[in-house]
């Protein structure tokens, strides 16, 4: 996730019709996406097995339910907080050419909040409980219990 950040930060800084260079950026971040998309649901089954332990239930249903609302949710509320801070600095793709302070706030909005979000999620999970020696313990606790 470090990387990603890394590779996309230099988005807003390239010159306008930076074809190769936002090629290159598209390529390493896309190569990274693997780890945006694969790490989440790894991470909610983990939680979803400490939860099965911890309540002897098993709610994963619930645990999707939720992810599904907040992906919603977050996905609404991007819209809802950028658009309008777009148009305060003045960006409006309809009817104003592509320059100046609305262009640099696309720009920000497009690369550096994301990284900046990226970046609190970093910081949110870096000790993240559950390694692979603490989950394999986790997973025969559940299964005995299942299975006694």
């Amino acid at each position: 996730m470090f990387a990603a950040c890394a590779a996309f930060a230099p988005a807003p800084l390239l010159p306008q019709g930076s074809l190769i260079g936002f090629g290159l950026i598209c390529a390493a971040t896309g190569l990274l996406l693997g780890f945006d998309l694969a790490l989440p649901p790894a991470i909610q089954a983990d939680v979803i097995d400490v939860d099965t332990e911890a309540s002897g239930e098993q709610r994963s249903g619930t645990y999707f339910a939720a992810w599904s609302l907040a992906t919603k949710l977050s996905l609404a509320s991007g819209v809802g907080l950028v658009f309008p801070s777009l148009a305060a600095f003045g960006f409006d793709p309809v009817t104003s050419p592509a320059s100046g302070a609305g262009l640099t706030a696309l720009a920000v909005a497009y690369a550096w909040v994301p990284i900046a979000a990226k970046l609190a999620s970093i910081a949110i999970m870096w000790n993240f409980p559950l390694d692979e020696t603490a989950q394999r313990s986790l997973r025969a606790r559940i299964e005995a219990a299942h299975s006694g």
